[in-house]
């Protein structure tokens, strides 16, 4: 059964030339299925094309998955590197996450997650990484 979501995504990447912040505010959906959370929502980029973004998690693991003008998996297991992938128009490039922290907490009408990871992108570091989400379930 979906239930209407509020998503609120906040990132922050942090390289050698500073530090840059992202924050994501939208409506989705949300479904329990098997014990592993879904939720879809759509993103607007900066040049107002629609990516659609698939979040999939559970206490141990968390997947986001996007597609549009941009295609990305990224998996994200605390304690472990993943490899996953980062399609632009300008190409593709292997994408790494290293997580030293995933952190999902389930309440009554919200989930929270926060992660933290070292992102390599064709295997070359580029880096420090926070992810932080917040889902309100509306109904």
């Amino acid at each position: 059964m979906n239930k209407r979501v509020n998503v609120s995504l906040s990132s922050c990447q942090k390289t050698e030339s500073g530090a840059e912040e992202i924050k994501v505010s939208a409506s989705g959906t949300y479904s329990l299925i098997n014990g592993r959370h879904f939720v879809k929502y759509d993103e607007e980029t900066d040049d107002e094309k629609i990516n659609k973004v698939l979040l999939k998690f559970d206490e141990e693991s968390f997947e986001m998955t996007k597609s549009g003008e941009v295609t990305s998996t990224l998996i994200f297991k605390q304690g472990l590197k993943t490899a996953g992938s980062y399609k632009t128009p300008y190409g593709v490039f292997l994408i790494e996450t290293d997580t030293s922290k995933t952190d999902v907490r389930l309440g009554k009408k919200n989930i929270f997650i926060n992660l933290e990871y070292k992102l390599f992108i064709d295997s070359e570091f580029v880096a420090d990484c926070k992810i932080y989400i917040e889902l309100i379930i509306v109904k």
